[in-house]
């Protein structure tokens, strides 16, 4: 082989490595850019991505019911309009301990705000009693009231949470529809008067129904897709008036009959249970 052809052979083995070594770059470049593209896509879906989580499950606890008692010199008026101060009036100052059991539902967006609903059904007591004196200041017999309430609540509350891996405090406000399904009021005294029988037997007791601005706050426990809450409810009737005339009717009569409406002016509770979650990513 002569000089000539061996400097064109030299030649054709430098330019077949170049094209090779470019088309290695090529293939790399393309490798590169790809990643590069799916970068771009995959990064702005997860930073636009909407976070919904729903749960349900099961929550209870300890109540309490309260109410302030009628005026001892608060007036009435009958069904003939003629007005009245019912002495005593048998409507005392109450409260008593209770429990509430339901089932409950959660929509939360981002894992921070919320709305919760639920329907729960509650056994709510309250207790109260007035000493009756003589004119010089004797007691003459203590008159016991105890009534007893059975209820179906319904609440709507917006609550906000702050995210955590385990603990997760919480607080809400909404409203509480209540629908008193039975409810009975009895009297009772450890004297020797007659005045227990006569208010058993003039004083009746209605079911109700009425809404009250609830309040609750506490923290969620967070176990994978199980989560418990644990919290303080508080309730206060937004329509009550303890005034007699605006809690009862009244028929004159002997004994005569008044009709109370039942309405407690505000619960409390120490609430807990379980909910299972899931996640929704828009």
């Amino acid at each position: 082989m002569g000089t000539g052809e061996q400097n064109w052979l030299k030649i054709a083995v430098t330019v077949e490595e170049f094209v090779k070594m470019k088309i290695r770059h090529a293939k790399k470049l393309m490798i590169a850019s790809f990643f590069g593209l799916a970068c771009m896509v995959t990064i702005p879906a997860q930073a636009d991505a909407f976070l919904l989580t729903f749960s349900g499950g099961l929550k209870g606890g300890v109540t309490g019911s309260a109410a302030q008692g009628a005026g001892k010199t608060d007036s009435i008026q009958d069904t003939n309009g003629n007005n009245y101060i019912l002495s005593p009036n048998g409507l005392y100052p109450m409260f008593g301990a209770g429990a509430a059991f339901g089932m409950v539902l959660e929509a939360r967006a981002m894992d921070i705000i919320g709305i919760e609903t639920g329907f729960y059904y509650s056994r709510d007591n309250g207790g109260g009693w007035n000493d009756i004196t003589d004119g010089g200041g004797n007691k003459i017999t203590r008159i016991s009231q105890e009534q007893a309430t059975t209820s179906y609540h319904i609440p709507l509350m917006l609550k906000a949470n702050v995210p955590g891996p385990l603990m997760r405090p919480f607080l809400g406000v909404g409203i509480e529809f209540v629908r008193q399904s039975t409810s009975t009021l009895t009297y009772s005294e450890d004297g020797n008067s007659s005045l227990a029988a006569q208010l058993q037997a003039r004083n009746q007791i209605v079911t109700s129904n009425y809404s009250v601005l609830l309040a609750t706050v506490g923290m969620e426990l967070k176990f994978g897709a199980i989560r418990i809450p644990i919290e303080v409810r508080a309730g206060y009737n937004l329509g009550f008036d303890k005034s007699l005339d605006k809690r009862a009717t009244y028929e004159s009569g002997n004994p005569g009959k008044l009709t109370y409406n039942g309405e407690y002016q505000g619960h409390i509770g120490l609430y807990t249970g379980f909910l299972y979650a899931f996640d929704l990513l828009l």
